[in-house]
This record gives C-alpha cells, structure tokens and sequence, in this order.
C-alpha cells in the first residue's frame, strides 16, 4: 500500500469515529491533517476541508460550532 493509500485509508477510518461520536470533529480533523503532513509531494484534495477546519478552528476558536458542523458533514462524505 503506497503512503497515500495509507493516509487515505486512516482519514476514512478517523472519519467514521466523528460519525459516530467516538472523537470530537476537531480532534478528528487535526489528527487527519497531522497525517497529512507525511504526504509532502502527494497531497489528497479531499482531506483539504479537514486540514482547513482544524487550521482555522485553532485560529477563530469562537467559530468552532461552525468548524465542527463542517468537518462532520465532510467527514460523513468520505466515508459514503
């Protein structure tokens, strides 16, 4: 399995705990967007919401509901 796939794979499985409640959205994101970092030259476009949310969650930490909302519905998306 190539690291992509791998990250990928990962991304999927964090994405079903948020789904069901097992971690926090933000937590989620974060640990998905840490994952991420491993991937330098073979970025995934469809963890971008996720390394986004986390980004600016940290940063606007009064727009969290709004950041959590997102990463949820993304994260339901990627798992479908």
């Amino acid at each position: 399995m190539s690291k992509r796939d791998a990250v990928l794979k990962y991304a999927r499985w964090i994405s079903a705990r948020i789904v069901l409640g097992e971690m926090t959205p933000y937590d989620g994101a974060k640990a998905i967007w840490h994952a991420s970092l491993d991937l330098e030259d073979d970025p995934v476009p469809e963890l971008d919401p996720f390394i986004y949310a986390a980004s600016e969650s940290e940063d606007r930490p009064e727009d969290r509901t709004f950041f959590d909302e997102e990463i949820k519905k993304h994260a339901l998306q990627l798992v479908a």
